[in-house]
């Protein structure tokens, strides 16, 4: 399934840079110096403990939350502060923590309301690629098990062209059986779709990406391939609690 279209510039490089971003919400200093790339076709990770500002990065890249300071450019377009809208018509899509998922509509009616233009056939092919929705479509969300409201979720990000990803914290709260089943159709999402990934599970996490970046208390302090946290036991313990 394509989910985006590239243009020749765009066929190489970095999706998103993230330059030593700082927020404001309230009084509170929530992110100092956050700094991060998403390399175009690949899976980067954003982890760190509960408060470290993994998901105000991710609202701050979208344009729901303002900057301060730092900027957001999107292959090589200054899109910093942009509300979302425009960001979301260039081509990124959002998955938020709570799934954002209409519980008194139907799947179908989740899906068409997301679209801003309709195009039955990609509808059709993300109905493909998440299998499990077709014989739901006609059903509420709010009947739905977690693990098929995240998939309504991930599904009405793409039924929009899409040529980056930004998910958070996808596995939150589903069953091991409902978690596998996500990891393969995230990993079917990247073939397509640069994705930036907010987890908690760092397992998930090491399996779907390729690159990591670490907040703590709103700084960037780690980066490096996933296979290198991955064998980095005092770094995990240090800033994730993952033995």
């Amino acid at each position: 399934m394509t989910l985006g279209t590239m243009t020749a510039q765009e066929s190489t490089g970095q999706a998103l840079h993230v330059d030593h971003l700082s927020v404001y919400i309230g009084e509170l200093h929530i992110l100092e110096d956050v700094t991060l790339r998403a390399s175009r076709g690949r899976c980067t990770a954003l982890l760190g403990r509960n408060g470290s500002g993994k998901t105000t990065t991710l609202k701050s890249i979208m344009g729901l939350v303002p900057p301060a300071g730092g900027r957001v450019t999107f292959y090589g377009r200054d899109i910093t502060g942009r509300p979302a809208h425009e960001v979301a018509r260039l081509g990124i899509g959002y998955v938020p923590e709570d799934r954002g998922v209409f519980t008194g509509l139907t799947v179908r009616e989740n899906l068409l309301l997301a679209q801003r233009k309709r195009d039955d056939e990609r509808l059709r092919r993300v109905v493909r690629l998440f299998s499990e929705l077709d014989p739901l479509l006609d059903r509420r969300a709010g009947t739905l098990s977690g693990g098929e409201r995240q998939m309504v979720a991930i599904a009405r990000a793409l039924v929009n062209p899409v040529r980056l990803l930004l998910v958070d914290e996808p596995s939150k709260g589903l069953a091991p059986r409902a978690v596998r089943r996500l990891a393969e159709l995230l990993a079917e999402v990247k073939k397509e779709a640069t994705v930036l990934l907010v987890e908690q599970n760092f397992f998930l996490a090491a399996e779907l990406a390729d690159h990591c970046y670490v907040l703590d208390s709103g700084r960037t302090v780690y980066e490096g391939p996933m296979g290198e946290l991955e064998a980095d036991e005092e770094t995990r313990r240090k800033y994730l609690g993952v033995a």
